[in-house]
């Protein structure tokens, strides 16, 4: 599936979720539990956006559970924890092929080194601060930046898709 065709669409659902999220932000509902029966199916479609496109994981599965009431910190901490299984088992094969000689098919690992070493510096730097942040900030103050993340990304993409950035 070309992710040039899906780009509107998951664009449209992330402007959509992140007014629902700036919604209860105002609302301040009590938080409740994500659904379990909608667990399996949001897995599936977080991670087929993932994989079509790159990076889609976060935005769905983390927007659908805090959109339908559920605790930022929970939907935020379930959502990084099934992250970094799935992180796990591509690093995994990364290092598969890697080891057995099928990444000369690729190109030469070089050419990407500074890209990978800049993810992982990155990533060991903000990982620990978005906890912290995530455990200090009071939960309505917290939907409320997720809800205007999510508003900005969507609007931004939006802004892409249609040439105007």
């Amino acid at each position: 599936i070309d992710g040039a065709i899906l780009k509107p669409w998951i664009t449209g659902y992330l402007a959509l979720m992140g007014g629902v999220i700036l919604w209860r932000a105002l609302k301040g509902p009590a938080p409740r539990l994500f659904p379990v029966k909608y667990s399996g199916p949001l897995g599936f479609f977080g991670g087929l956006f993932d994989a079509i496109g790159g990076g889609g994981w976060g935005p769905t599965v983390a927007t659908a559970m805090v959109g339908a009431g559920g605790d930022p910190r929970t939907s935020i901490g379930t959502t990084n924890t099934a992250e970094f299984v799935v992180t796990s088992t591509i690093s995994a094969t990364f290092l598969v092929t890697l080891l057995t000689g099928h990444w000369a098919d690729a190109g030469d690992l070089t050419s990407h080194a500074t890209a990978v070493a800049g993810l992982v510096a990155g990533g060991l730097v903000s990982a620990p601060l978005a906890g912290l942040m995530v455990k200090l900030a009071p939960q309505r103050i917290l939907t409320g930046a997720v809800g205007v993340l999510v508003t900005s990304l969507a609007a931004y993409q939006a802004a892409r898709l249609a040439g105007w950035v």
